[in-house]
């Protein structure tokens, strides 16, 4: 199966803090990669996914879409050389933490979630 770079959305928000904080003190353009640096297979998520919730995901391996690549992760040495900036979380916990927020909020966001985001007026 295809071999992508998956990162936690906490590493992937706080990436974005980090470059914003940098072009607060910067003038000109920087470009880095946020990614962990290791790619995993989707095979390899589907394990560790029924390994750290408890659960058996059916799936069905089909053939490869035309035009995917086969390996595409991340080079995020310029981020931490850059930003200051390393993704802290692995499959594991993105995993669990993504299964806990779905478990927890079945529906997604609600209207009331989403009225209580404050404005960036």
């Amino acid at each position: 199966t295809c071999i992508r770079d998956y990162i936690h959305v906490q590493d992937l928000a706080s990436g974005h803090v980090a470059a914003i904080d940098f072009c607060l003190k910067h003038q000109g353009v920087e470009t880095v990669n946020l990614g962990t640096g290791a790619g995993s297979s989707v095979m390899e998520m589907i394990l560790a996914f029924e390994q750290v919730n408890g659960i058996r995901i059916p799936f069905h391996i089909g053939p490869r879409r035309p035009g995917d690549a086969p390996v595409s992760f991340a080079d995020p040495s310029r981020a931490a050389a850059v930003l200051g900036w390393r993704a802290r979380y692995g499959i594991r916990d993105m995993l669990r933490d993504a299964w806990h927020w779905q478990q927890t909020n079945p529906t997604g966001y609600q209207q009331q979630d989403i009225d209580r985001v404050p404005s960036a007026d």
